[in-house]
């Protein structure tokens, strides 16, 4: 893997899943200036927060294909495998995967937030 540092406000990022990782991983994103769009049926207290807020998108449905087709960095937070494999079989090639739940399909990692 090659260090490096990304400008994230740039980049459509899409998190797949609602829960306590990708609340983690949103919390950050944020920060850092990105206005993510999140694909749950069910999130976080929080997410709803930062979607009432307009920090966020918030698509309050299960994942479908053609979900990630504007995306440039793509985050699995989910405990679901058939979403995660359905997920990982749509990456492009001008996208980046970070598989939360197997490190060994990432494109990236990030440091633990």
């Amino acid at each position: 893997m090659y260090p490096m540092m990304v400008d994230i406000s740039k980049r459509n990022v899409v998190v797949v899943g609602g829960g306590k990782i990708a609340t983690r991983k949103l919390q950050e994103l944020i920060r850092c200036g990105a206005k993510p769009t999140i694909i749950a049926p069910a999130v976080s207290p929080e997410i709803l927060e930062w979607a009432e807020s307009g920090k966020a998108l918030l698509v309050r449905r299960a994942y479908k294909s053609g979900d990630l087709d504007d995306a440039t960095f793509i985050f699995i937070c989910t405990d679901d495998p058939a979403t995660n494999k359905a997920v990982m079989s749509e990456i492009g090639p001008h996208q980046f995967l970070n598989d939360t739940t197997d490190r060994t399909n990432s494109d990236f990692i990030n440091l633990a937030t």
